[in-house]
């Protein structure tokens, strides 16, 4: 049986010996390594802070310190700065483009800007040593944040707002001035973080703080000097040296962005919690140093003499020739032979990669290569890096001989029923050596300066598969010419243990958790089932497994609900309308007709939906207004009927408890199209729907109590308003404990 011996994944790329080579930490490959043109002068030179920050709204905040005021551009003018228009008018004493509420004093210095997720903007008020809070959406002040200290720099990552401070020399325990790191809300106090500084950079004063997608802070310590650094506050990391860096930015994918001087490049590490690795710069052309962030859709911008402007990754060139050495590979037999090598791997045109074999049954005598770290990575830490195999010997490594070239395989992966998407192909080689336990790879890559090979992953198998069996003996008996005839037959067995793999494990495409994705179309048209490409994998291979069962309960509340549940993976309810009807109700004040409607205990409804009518409702009281006399018991017994059989019998609704974008609610309502009984209706809410008076109000079935923002937007000629939207905002209520009168929090 055919086994594998492997080298993939970030890990085992570290545990090689890198020579002029460099490995992508994202995508989990090797490549050459990489340098920049010559930096444009990377010196800071003295530059005063600004803010820039979006809104929710893409809309576009910019401070201007020297002028004390801050402009607001909208979307379609950001490259035009020249009809910006001014936040706060000092003079009219206006917010925006409406009158405030509240009085507001003059900004002085205006420096870091940031906007939470909420419509709320945070500003650095240095000049009054405050931070001020302003809603855009009332466009009122919140309340204003005093400090004893200068606010230089905020970040926010959509809730809490972190702000450098820079504090008087007389509130340190120190000779010179320091500052300190704040945390705080639009509601909440500013709480001081604890940074616990390494040693070496104690004395030096923070310039810049941003917070990574997942919670985890930086700050930028000596900023515009040589020696200036990053330090993540947990400490998982080691500093990180950056001179002349004046501000950092983090974006959504681990990635930290270092901003330096006016038209300088800025630099890119991806820090994880055990690695940081160097990536290609980005280039500012026209940048004025003064600050950089993330627009709506999470690019990088900067503010200069053109306006606002986008980070485009710098251009980068390839070193011509690297080399990678692997560790021992183990195929637990002596004298057994190695078979095939399949590298997935990019080869652009020009590019090429050559392999060398060094093989032995025995660990190899002679001083040991020792691994070397990548071009690009800066700091990784191995798992267990005592359980790393040995490298070869230098003497090995002097004598191989590297010139066996690849062949690109035209029947995409070795491995049966397998693919390779764009731009990863299966390129193979015999390994042509003698027989022995051990393997040791030394493989070449060879590029252009604009192009570089990059390798995936690595399989050798092992044993070889001898077609020389099948031949006469005096085939085999022919020395040089019999070792050419064994690596053409090799060629031949590529198709034949393809089609000998494909009979062993055929049982497999019938298994819908294990097959191929690319045959999970076909093992569900076996069962009458049609997939829809916008499910997930996870739920395409949950639904064929359970298709039998569905088709059982095709058309129940069990079917339905477990459909939909598949394809969201997660819980719902369905409620039958009937279930919750008007009949045998408590009567609270008139006997009236209409109160058959109404359930004390078990529901409670007021009136119909927001903007409808109730046809029976309507009908009876035209009759009445016609002057037709109709018996109360008569019509209390109709409209019971109608309200338990017309209007309830046949319907039921979906609540599901997520926010839905159109492509999900979109499948959910094919779901219910295709599956529901043909004479019913249905009524799909989700989160984003809100609650209702009028449509049922049911605590953990119809109703969810929690915060929700999943307010949709109004849309000309599909909205409609009070029937299917309504005019406002979501808004936090007060909260006991946390809420203060006058500031977050109002009455009447």
């Amino acid at each position: 049986m055919t086994q594998f011996a492997m080298i993939a994944g970030v890990d085992q790329w570290m545990r090689v010996a890198h020579d002029n080579t460099s490995v992508d930490v994202q995508q989990q490959t090797v490549q050459l390594a990489w340098q920049h043109k010559a930096m444009q002068d990377s010196h800071a030179s003295s530059v005063q802070p600004a803010g820039l920050a979006f809104d929710p709204w893409c809309r576009l905040y910019h401070a201007i310190p020297e002028d004390n005021r801050i402009d607001k551009l909208l979307w379609s003018e950001k490259r035009q700065g020249s009809r910006a228009r001014s936040l706060f008018s000092t003079s009219q004493q206006i917010y925006g483009e409406f009158a405030g509420q509240q009085q507001h004093s003059d900004l002085t210095a205006p420096m870091g800007l940031v906007v939470d997720n909420k419509g709320r903007l945070f500003i650095a008020d240095s000049g009054n040593q405050r931070i001020v809070i302003f809603d855009l959406i009332d466009n009122q002040l919140v309340r204003c944040v005093y400090l004893d200290g200068t606010p230089i720099i905020l970040s926010c990552d959509g809730h809490q707002v972190y702000a450098l401070v820079s504090t008087p020399q007389h509130l340190t325990s120190t000779t010179s001035p320091s500052n300190i790191l704040l945390k705080f809300t639009a509601t909440l106090s500013p709480v001081e973080v604890n940074l616990q500084l390494p040693e070496s950079i104690q004395n030096d004063l923070l310039s810049s703080v941003t917070i990574a997608a997942d919670g985890r802070v930086f700050v930028l310590a000596g900023g515009g000097t040589e020696s200036a650094v990053i330090w993540a506050i947990d400490g998982e990391n080691e500093l990180i040296e950056v001179p002349f860096a004046c501000d950092i930015l983090a974006t959504p994918d681990d990635i930290i962005v270092v901003a330096g001087a006016p038209n300088a490049d800025f630099q890119r590490f991806r820090v994880t919690p055990n690695s940081i690795s160097r990536m290609p710069h980005l280039q500012a052309s026209y940048y004025d140093g003064r600050g950089i962030a993330l627009d709506p859709f999470g690019k990088v911008v900067y503010w200069s003499a053109k306006g606002l402007m986008y980070a485009t990754v710098a251009k980068i060139h390839y070193a011509n020739q690297g080399r990678l050495v692997c560790f021992r590979l183990d195929n637990n037999e002596m004298q057994r032979h190695w078979g095939r090598v399949f590298i997935d791997a990019c080869l652009p045109v020009g590019t090429s990669v050559k392999l060398g074999f060094i093989v032995s049954d025995e660990q190899l005598k002679g001083p040991q290569i020792a691994a070397s770290a990548p071009q690009n990575i800066g700091e990784y830490e191995l798992n267990r890096p005592d359980l790393t195999p040995p490298l070869p010997s230098l003497i090995a490594v002097d004598q191989v001989s590297v010139n066996q070239k690849l062949h690109r395989r035209s029947q995409n992966r070795e491995l049966p029923w397998s693919f390779t998407d764009e731009p990863w192909r299966t390129y193979e080689a015999p390994v042509s050596a003698p027989a022995g336990r051990y393997l040791w790879l030394v493989i070449d890559l060879y590029g252009k300066s604009h192009a570089s090979p990059k390798l995936k992953n690595i399989r050798v198998e092992y044993p070889a598969k001898d077609l020389l069996r099948r031949l006469p003996r005096v085939f085999a008996e022919q020395g040089s010419a019999s070792d050419f005839l064994d690596r053409y037959l090799s060629l031949l067995n590529s198709n034949f243990d393809e089609l000998e793999q494909r009979s062993d494990e055929r049982h497999r495409l019938l298994d819908p958790l294990s097959t191929p994705f690319t045959v999970l179309p076909w093992l569900s048209a076996l069962l009458g089932l049609e997939l829809d490409n916008r499910w997930p994998e996870i739920a395409q291979r949950q639904l064929i497994k359970e298709a039998m069962w569905l088709f059982k309960f095709r058309g129940t509340v069990a079917g339905l609900k477990r459909f939909i549940e598949i394809y969201l993976q997660r819980n719902i309810t369905i409620i039958e309308h009937y279930q919750v009807r008007g009949l045998g109700g408590a009567f609270v004040g008139e006997d009236d007709a209409f109160g058959a409607n109404s359930i004390l205990g078990a529901g409670f409804r007021i009136g119909g939906k927001i903007g409808a009518t109730d046809d029976a409702q309507v009908a009876i009281s035209d009759n009445n207004l016609a002057g037709e006399e109709q018996n109360v018991t008569d019509t209390q017994t109709a409209i019971s009927y109608l309200d338990a059989i017309t209007l309830h019998a046949h319907k039921f609704s979906v609540i599901v408890p997520l926010v839905l974008d159109e492509e999900k609610r979109a499948v959910i309502e094919h779901i219910l199209e295709t599956h529901r009984p043909a004479h019913t209706v249905f009524d799909l809410c989700s989160v984003d729907s809100g609650m209702r008076i009028g449509t049922g109000l049911y605590l953990g079935m119809s109703s969810v109590v929690g915060q929700s923002s999943g307010f949709g937007q109004l849309q000309i000629g599909k909205s409609v308003l009070a029937t299917s939207d309504v005019l406002g905002q979501a808004k936090s209520g007060t909260i006991v404990g946390n809420s203060q009168v006058g500031r977050d929090s109002r009455v009447g």
